[in-house]
């Protein structure tokens, strides 16, 4: 623990809903099957899901719905009398034999092999190094304008012209090493050893401590949904809440089993997930009560990242990754059996492009949903420590001994 064929020749098949005037035409309802999940959007942006009812031989997209028990509503241009209706078993378009059929909102369900969109065939990232610091690092975040920090033992360094130059930052005297930087356009936030907590408003050139529960250790972990809705993670499972508008920071229980708590996301202000040692999983959906999550490892989890609240990924010990699409972790890449090895952070700019970085200048990537992962290694081989990116095109790596990544197309 630290600190598809088919169609595809034709172009993709994008659902346009057409509204016809009152009496223009005796013709049923327009019905649009689908091949794969690229053909599902809504309002010009990709989102659903190309799935078959039980009994069905043909395809039609659905999209998110929290009313149905299957987590999604078959869209208006469905067939066979699915249109707006919840589709309460589902299977994959692979046309796979009946036990891939899945009831959706059962627990112990086995996950749904769907079908991912082809790989978006990017090129892949060009990686520069660059050199601010010869201590190590182990936190990365932006604010999406340009502006990045990057922590660790040294302190901090920031950017605020997306790495042309860079700078330290200097922290009150009394702060503790660095493990985790949350940014927005109007604030960071830094957490570190010994109950460090420190905010700025003015891109860090001045800190304010605002004060944390007494019985609070070491933090590990920071991420906001804004500056008003904060976490924080640490040793022995300690989870806060806060930020100006939540009127200071709290003690939350966690239901860790004291295990302590190094890597932290949410999907919203009310939604998040904390991981740590011996596979500890922990989840709120209403930003105050967490409770333990079903784990598929044992073996220690340093961080967490989603593409939204039913696409999780967390990484850990013997380079493993865990992913849950709503019904509960499974493993999405198996543990090596090596505990010299370990993934130590994870991040993506949506669910079709996802990394993760570890031990040896290990990055693995997947662009097919976590399906597969394509493994390359930077560098010298130094431990990698963090990820974050403002989009697709613009990564930071942060790793040991200085180590800094920028991956830019």
């Amino acid at each position: 623990m630290r600190g598809s064929p088919g169609l595809a020749a034709l172009g993709p098949l994008v659902v346009v809903p057409v509204l016809l005037a009152a009496g223009a035409s005796c013709r049923g309802p327009l019905v649009f099957p689908c091949v794969d999940d690229t053909d599902c959007v809504r309002a010009g942006q990709q989102g659903g899901r190309c799935l078959r009812a039980a009994g069905v031989t043909t395809a039609y997209c659905a999209f998110d719905d929290g009313t149905c028990a299957s987590g999604v509503r078959f869209d208006p241009t469905a067939g066979e009398g699915l249109s707006g209706s919840c589709g309460n078993t589902l299977v994959a378009v692979d046309g796979g034999p009946p036990e891939d059929l899945v009831p959706f909102g059962v627990p112990d369900a086995t996950l749904p092999d769907l079908a991912p969109p082809p790989d978006l065939a990017r090129a892949p990232l060009d990686w520069v190094s660059v050199s601010i610091t010869g201590t190590d690092l182990g936190a990365v975040h932006g604010d999406g304008t340009g502006r990045v920090w990057v922590a660790g033992r040294g302190g901090l360094w920031h950017t605020p012209d997306r790495g042309l130059t860079w700078g330290p930052q200097p922290l009150p005297g009394n702060a503790g090493p660095i493990a985790g930087v949350w940014a927005d356009a109007t604030t960071v936030v830094v957490v570190g050893g010994s109950a460090t907590l420190l905010r700025s408003l003015d891109h860090g050139a001045t800190w304010s401590a605002p004060g944390v529960p007494g019985e609070t250790g070491d933090l590990l972990a920071v991420w906001g949904a804004d500056a008003d809705h904060l976490f924080a993670s640490g040793g022995g499972g300690t989870l806060l809440a806060g930020g100006p508008g939540a009127g200071g920071w709290r003690s939350l229980t966690s239901n860790a089993g004291g295990h302590a708590l190094a890597g932290l996301w949410g999907s919203d202000a009310r939604t998040a997930w904390a991981v740590g040692q011996a596979g500890t999983i922990v989840r709120t959906a209403d930003g105050a009560l967490w409770a333990a999550q079903a784990s598929p490892v044992g073996i220690d989890l340093e961080g967490v990242w989603g593409a939204g609240p039913a696409d999780v990924y967390a990484v850990g010990g013997e380079a493993a990754i865990v992913h849950s699409v709503g019904a509960g972790f499974v493993v999405a890449r198996p543990a090596s059996g090596d505990a010299a090895q370990a993934l130590l952070g994870v991040w993506g700019s949506g669910p079709d492009d996802v990394y993760a970085v570890g031990t040896g200048g290990t990055v693995v990537h997947s662009g097919d949903r976590g399906a597969t992962w394509q493994v390359d290694h930077l560098g010298a081989g130094r431990t990698l420590t963090a990820i974050w990116g403002s989009g697709p095109d613009d990564v930071w790596i942060t790793g040991v001994a200085g180590t800094l990544y920028h991956g830019t197309r």
